[in-house]
């Protein structure tokens, strides 16, 4: 619900001139890692469900398209949005590299990018654009605020099991524990 709210707050100032809006949702909603762009996906309908249907006040229209989490596909499917007309908001689940790409290219077509996946660090800093809002964390952030969280709550010893290849997790949870 509260993506639905923030869409509609920041769309009114875009859209006041056009008759609707025009959302798109570009996520992987096939395959084994589709429960959560499905889930975004259920939660904005939901929110929007909540609004009374609309945006703003306004009538929009939603296209959904399945990135195969495939970065290359996401940024196809952005391309393909852009040149069809009308985009106003694109909600992305996607990578980072495909939330890149959007921020890249947000400003140029006038388009919100609510990105609810990965997005590279420098988004966040130099790389800032009013067209762009991550709804998601920095990185590690979340393992580095739950060490600090453990830590402060007296936990002295813990056994942590990290999947091959997340050692920058783990290592944020590391710092995390030594923060105080």
């Amino acid at each position: 619900m509260k993506l639905a709210g923030l869409a509609a707050a920041l769309v009114m100032g875009a859209a006041a001139q056009a008759a609707d809006v025009d959302v798109a949702f570009v996520g992987t909603m096939t395959g084994a890692k589709a429960n959560l762009a499905i889930d975004q996906l259920d939660g904005f309908r939901l929110g929007v469900r909540h609004l009374g249907g609309r945006l703003a006040g306004l009538e929009f229209a939603l296209s959904v398209m399945d990135d195969e989490h495939n970065g290359g596909k996401a940024k196809q499917d952005e391309d393909d949005l852009w040149k069809a007309g009308r985009l106003h908001v694109l909600l992305l689940s996607s990578t980072a590299d495909a939330a890149a790409y959007a921020a890249a290219h947000a400003q140029e077509h006038r388009t919100l990018v609510i990105n609810l996946g990965m997005a590279p660090p420098p988004l966040a800093g130099r790389e800032c654009n009013p067209y762009f809002f991550s709804l998601v964390p920095r990185g590690e952030l979340i393992q580095e605020l739950t060490g600090a969280y453990l830590q402060g709550q007296g936990y002295h010893r813990l056994a942590v099991f990290e999947p091959p290849g997340r050692q920058e997790a783990l290592a944020a949870f590391r710092k995390g524990l030594r923060a105080r």
